[in-house]
């Protein structure tokens, strides 16, 4: 989803291959298009792939499923694109959500509205922890998760950076046209 990214480590040995990516419309989800070529992994000296690297993770559990919502944000919009909403606001007008330094809040994120949103915060990762009530199958670190349509999405903010930062849709004109918040992260440490 726009916005979205991954951090990769390659283990090729004698074969390279092609990196493409599928393409995602302005409304919210895959094109019905062809994917787009990115780039070509190439191998310039053949040797067997090194060994596997030792995540830290790699035995992790997913957090357990959280049984409340801290906050909800409900995502909604218009068919014709020309006003999108986080719980009935339209940015610069939105009710500011805050937690202290060192919190785990749970958020819920619900999209009611007829597109897809790749929902995105600055400055304080999150952990997914379920999609319509089910646990996800792995640990995920995240940033930005695309939210289907009706679809619901419980995340745990790790929140440890100190100051009022943006959280909104992906997809720059859901963005503009109000589909923006704010999430504050007071200096106090939780207790």
């Amino acid at each position: 989803a726009p916005g979205d990214r991954a951090e990769v480590i390659f283990r090729t040995g004698t074969e390279g291959f092609p990196m493409v990516s599928d393409l995602y419309t302005l409304r919210g989800g895959l094109s019905a298009l062809d994917p787009i070529d990115l780039f070509e992994i190439a191998v310039s000296d053949p040797a067997p792939a090194p060994d596997p690297i030792d995540w830290p993770w790699r035995e992790a559990t997913t957090a357990p499923l959280a049984t409340h919502a801290d906050v909800v944000y409900v995502f909604s919009g218009s068919r014709h694109g020309d006003e999108w909403l986080i719980n009935g606001e339209s940015f610069p007008d939105v009710t500011i959500e805050a937690f202290p330094q060192g919190s785990r809040p749970v958020v819920e994120i619900r999209n009611i509205s007829p597109t897809e949103h790749p929902f995105h915060m600055h400055g304080n990762p999150f952990e997914v922890l379920s999609r319509d009530g089910q646990a996800v199958p792995f640990p995920m670190l995240e940033d930005t998760i695309n939210v289907g349509i009706r679809e619901t999405v419980r995340i745990q903010v790790h929140a440890d950076n100190p100051g009022d930062w943006m959280t909104h849709c992906h997809i720059i004109g859901h963005a503009h046209r109000g589909m923006m918040t704010v999430f504050r992260v007071l200096e106090e440490e939780a207790p």
